[in-house]
């Protein structure tokens, strides 16, 4: 028994000496693929592992190269390359299930533990400024709102963007919100200089929002992507000749 004993407080002194701390959905302040998130970040003594969650067409592949894939302090320093991977295999071309999600977990090197924000980058995905602390900040916009809201009808045009003190919509920035919270429903009042604009909100499964200017008539929204193997753009014309010509185009983003 006293054996038993002494294996187990020494198990536990083991445990204690590679501590862990959990970042569950880290905030973010840009990515350039919204459609790779990272749901979790887990920090030991030893090892540091991001947990992935890729949507993406089924059948069509995904890869994580070894020798570009890293992370690191988003204030400079080591670049600290992913060491091995669960879920998916390093240096290979992987087709997406036909669910459209690719779920893994990539190893790096320890941080240093005085990191408050990392990077990660790749080839081609890249997330910049992943809070490890939280950042004090005042919050107008619930969390569970917050968000960049794509239509689920297959053509994820991003119409909402829900963030701590600004809001998007109608492709314009709106940073003076007023929010009625009724625990699943939300009114949301925008103004701007004299115009303003009500937007109703629902909860709704998956963590998705049911949005709309009228309360009766709501669309589902997603923060993911949705893939419809039956969707077609509406007006999807080929370019007819002359393409180009002296015109006047407004960007806004």
């Amino acid at each position: 028994m006293k054996t038993t004993t002494c294996i187990l407080i020494a198990g536990l002194i083991y445990l204690s000496a590679f501590s862990q701390k959990t970042i569950n959905n880290p905030k973010f302040s840009t990515t350039t693929a919204s459609y790779v998130k990272i749901t979790k970040i887990d920090l030991y003594d030893t090892i540091t592992a991001l947990h992935f969650e890729v949507t993406f067409f089924p059948n069509r592949w995904i890869i994580v190269n070894s020798d570009k894939t890293y992370i690191q302090d988003s204030k400079g320093g080591d670049k600290l390359y992913v060491k091995r991977a669960d879920g998916i295999e390093l240096n290979k071309k992987i087709n997406t299930p036909e669910s459209g999600k690719n779920i893994y977990t990539l190893y790096f090197p320890p941080l240093n533990k005085a990191t408050e924000t990392i990077d990660y980058e790749e080839e081609r995905w890249k997330i910049f400024d992943l809070q490890l602390v939280a950042q004090k900040s005042i919050t107008i916009i619930p969390e569970r709102l917050q968000g960049n809201w794509l239509r689920t009808d297959g053509s994820n045009e991003w119409v909402y963007g829900f963030y701590d003190n600004l809001a998007i919509c109608d492709n314009e920035f709106w940073d003076k919100i007023l929010i009625n919270d009724k625990g699943k429903e939300f009114k949301i009042v925008l103004q701007k200089n004299d115009r303003s604009k009500e937007l109703f909100v629902k909860l709704a499964k998956n963590d998705n929002l049911l949005v709309g200017t009228d309360p009766g008539n709501l669309e589902l929204f997603s923060r993911d992507k949705t893939f419809l193997n039956n969707f077609t753009i509406k007006n999807d014309e080929d370019f007819m000749l002359p393409i180009f010509k002296m015109d006047t185009a407004i960007y806004k983003g």
